[in-house]
C-alpha cells in the first residue's frame, strides 16, 4: 500500500471519528474527556504505522496536520502535535530499543565508531547520503 493510500483511509477513518467527538462535544463532554478520547481513537492510529511512514511526502504530512488543528480549532483536543512529532517520536522510541544488542533489527544498525565527534550520531559510522530518500529511511533518520 501506497503512503497516500495509507493516509486517505487514514484520513477517512479518523474524519468518521472526529464527527462522533463533536457529537458528543455538543451533547456536554467537556475537553479534557474528548480530548483522551482523541488520543484513543485518532492518535494511537497515527501511532500504529509512524516509524513505516516516516518518509511521507509533505502533503501526505499537511493532510495528517490538518487533521489535528481541525480537532483542535473544534475544541476537541488540546493538542499541539504534528506529522513530524509523531515520526519523531516514534523513532526516538524504536531506536532506544534497537540499540539493546538483544533486538531483532539491532543487525541493521551501522558499525559504531571508535570516536564520537558528533553528537546526534550516538556513536556510529555514518554512511554518506547523496539522495533525501535514502537520509529519510528509519536507520538513516534515526543516526542523523
Amino acid at each position: 500500500m501506497k503512503s497516500t493510500e495509507y493516509v486517505s483511509g487514514l484520513n477517512n477513518s479518523s474524519n468518521r471519528d472526529l464527527y462522533i467527538l463533536r457529537q458528543l462535544k455538543y451533547a456536554g463532554m467537556n475537553i479534557k474527556s474528548t480530548s483522551l478520547l482523541f488520543s484513543f481513537w485518532v492518535i494511537s492510529r497515527l501511532n500504529y504505522c509512524a516509524t513505516i511512514y516516516g518518509n511521507l511526502s509533505k502533503k501526505c504530512e499537511e493532510t495528517i496536520d490538518l487533521m489535528i488543528r481541525q480537532a483542535k480549532r473544534s475544541k476537541i483536543t488540546e493538542s499541539n502535535l504534528t506529522a513530524a512529532d509523531i515520526i519523531r517520536d516514534r523513532d526516538q522510541c524504536l531506536m532506544k530499543k534497537l540499540i539493546d544488542p538483544t533486538h531483532l533489527l539491532h543487525d541493521l544498525l551501522p558499525p559504531k565508531s571508535n570516536r564520537q565527534h558528533r553528537l546526534d550520531s550516538a556513536g556510529f559510522i555514518l554512511p554518506k547520503i547523496r539522495t533525501e530518500a535514502f537520509r529519510s529511511i528509519f536507520i538513516n533518520r534515526c543516526t542523523f
